[in-house]
């Protein structure tokens, strides 16, 4: 009797131990995974940025709000589109020296916060206007509406001995989500 009771009692306790052990084994769950395409985001050049005729020795600057500017200049914009309330980070990545096409140079500067605004396409640079510095800022852009436009000026300094001719040169702006 003291065998057959020691025997179930080891059979019991196997049983609870593998009956622990199988509910133990293995488990999972699954979940979904999504992902939200939204629009590129593009740059369109628009208006060229003109300093119109320029005199040996005498800068000549279009800044952004027109104050100041002469008749014959065009103020430069960019229309910055993509996905409606996305932020965008503007840089100016080429800001080059104008050249005549031969060796001869005329220097740009583009170092002044007059030199570069942006404002919501819906809006106005009068009303909604913020200026920056296109050599030294990358300014964080809300996509309100769903784009932004970006105006860029700058001062040309020709030398005393500006050679004669028409100059011309890049400039190119970068979008980039963050």
């Amino acid at each position: 009797m003291k065998r057959l009771f020691s025997f179930l009692t080891a059979l019991v306790l196997i049983s609870v131990f593998s009956i622990d052990a199988f509910a133990q084994g293995t488990d999972n769950d699954a979940m979904t995974a999504t992902a939200s395409v939204i629009a590129p985001v593009n740059v369109t050049a628009g208006t060229t940025l003109d300093f119109g005729e320029v005199v040996p020795n005498v800068n000549k600057t279009v800044n952004v709000s027109g104050s100041g500017n002469d008749a014959d200049v065009a103020i430069g914009d960019f229309t910055v589109t993509g996905e409606t309330g996305n932020t965008v980070q503007l840089s100016f990545t080429a800001l080059n020296d104008l050249t005549d096409g031969g060796s001869n140079t005329l220097t740009i500067d583009y170092n002044n916060t007059n030199y570069a605004a942006y404002f919501p396409s819906s809006g106005s640079y009068a009303i909604d206007g913020t200026d920056f510095n296109p050599s030294s800022s990358t300014p964080t852009v809300t996509l309100v509406g769903g784009s932004v436009d970006v105006l860029i000026g700058g001062e040309a300094q020709p030398g005393a001995s500006q050679a004669g001719g028409t100059y011309t040169g890049t400039i190119t702006l970068t979008a980039t989500y963050n």
